[in-house]
């Protein structure tokens, strides 16, 4: 069995060392500027092009990650790990923080509007126009709660999105591989 390099466990010795050429260096910035461009799109709260584009960035962006981590130097290998793993932390860290906004407005919410819509709704004689009006009364009536909830509970992830992309960042920059791609922290 080979010895790991205690810098960078998950490399072999003869991999340790980063003499990555400026194609793999290109690269790997690029797939960290799609990153981090595209992740932090999803953390906008609609449903429109932006978020969109996001996604489809973040799956271009991580399906790069994981080809360049084959690449067989260490910058590749750490950098492309790195990345996967942010996408894959940032996404668990996202869908935390959204179902705790939509309980933080569920628990404090005014739902008045639909209680007087859910018999209508429960008889199923409830119509679009019915549930349009309710719904928006929903928003007028909870809106400043819907966006301090939304902003509270999404500006972390958003915050430790963007830190790991960056130390990545720097460290390439730096012509380092990354120490411990395996850590949930920065």
């Amino acid at each position: 069995m080979e010895e790991l390099n205690p810098a960078t466990p998950d490399l072999p010795p003869e991999m340790s060392q980063p003499a990555s050429p400026p194609r793999v260096v290109a690269n790997l910035t690029r797939c960290y500027a799609l990153l981090g461009i595209s992740l932090p799109l999803l953390f906008i709260p609609t449903m429109g092009v932006v978020t969109l584009l996001g996604a489809i960035g973040t799956i271009i962006g991580a399906a790069w990650a994981y080809r360049l981590r084959r690449g067989g130097d260490a910058m590749g290998v750490t950098h492309g790990t790195w990345m996967v793993r942010s996408v894959w932390l940032s996404s668990a860290v996202l869908t935390l923080a959204i179902v705790t906004a939509g309980a933080i407005i569920s628990a404090n919410g005014d739902h008045a509007a639909f209680d007087a819509l859910g018999a209508a709704i429960h008889d199923k004689t409830a119509s679009p126009e019915q549930i349009n009006a309710a719904t928006q009364a929903f928003y007028e009536v909870n809106g400043s709660l819907i966006m301090w909830a939304t902003i509270g509970c999404l500006a972390l992830p958003l915050l430790y999105t963007l830190a790991r992309f960056i130390k990545g960042y720097r460290r390439l920059k730096d012509g380092q591989a990354i120490d411990d791609v395996r850590t949930w922290w920065l």
